[in-house]
């Protein structure tokens, strides 16, 4: 993991980094769980979130792995969730096996993984809201099983991808998805992801695109409640 980008570490706030979290009409419908906790005040919607864990499991030591065997260095393929930032405080949109497109909580998210933001750069307000009611509008899709499948295979032995057979979203291809879609619809053009057509695109994908660039962010500090 490069210590050159803001990579936010979830075991290492720093003191003097903190300032105090207070309650306000745009965020009562969630407060603090820990004393230390992400500030949003830098994020926006639309901003890609990138998580590394601290302990990988057996699965995402299989997602790094299989990201370094499709070409992506070490650094990028640390990467093994994506998910979208909302607009709301601790707000995201995810992919998650199981459960496929749902909203969840970054905060939760933090306590066990590393994270990075990155952000497709000059957009308008209103771009960044059309990518998040497109990530709403796919809510419930099922995770997408039959894409890794797909791009296994293809990797592998050089099948053809169907349009067809792909069913679901893996949690990159939700971002991918969202951003595109969002961006085609406001008159963007060259908003792919990938130089090459019918590449899913992987966390580790959306950490190394130059299309997108990081984003610094920090901790708060939450006030005991009176």
């Amino acid at each position: 993991m490069s210590l050159d980008r803001p990579i936010l570490s979830a075991d290492s706030p720093r003191e003097e980094e903190l300032s105090p979290w207070v309650s306000s009409a745009a965020n009562l419908w969630w407060t603090p769980e820990s004393s230390t906790y992400l500030s949003t005040d830098r994020l926006l919607p639309g901003d890609v979130l990138l998580f590394a864990p601290v302990k990988p499991d057996q699965a995402q030591s299989a997602i790094s792995d299989m990201q370094q065997r499709w070409g992506s260095s070490s650094e990028h393929a640390c990467f093994t969730h994506a998910a979208l930032y909302i607009g709301l405080d601790h707000l995201i949109c995810e992919s998650v096996p199981l459960h496929g497109v749902r909203y969840s909580s970054l905060e939760r998210k933090l306590q066990k993984n590393h994270l990075l933001v990155r952000r497709w750069p000059a957009l308008e307000m209103r771009h960044r809201h059309a990518i998040a009611i497109t990530a709403a509008r796919l809510l419930e899709e099922p995770y997408g099983w039959t894409s890794l499948l797909l791009t296994a295979l293809i990797r592998q032995w050089g099948a053809k991808w169907d349009k067809e057979a792909e069913r679901g979203l893996v949690c990159s291809r939700l971002c991918d998805r969202s951003i595109t879609i969002a961006l085609l619809s406001q008159g963007f053009q060259d908003v792919s992801f990938h130089s090459k057509a019918g590449e899913l695109v992987t966390p580790a994908v959306l950490s190394e695109t130059p299309k997108l660039v990081d984003i610094e962010i920090g901790w708060r500090r939450a006030l005991p409640l009176a």
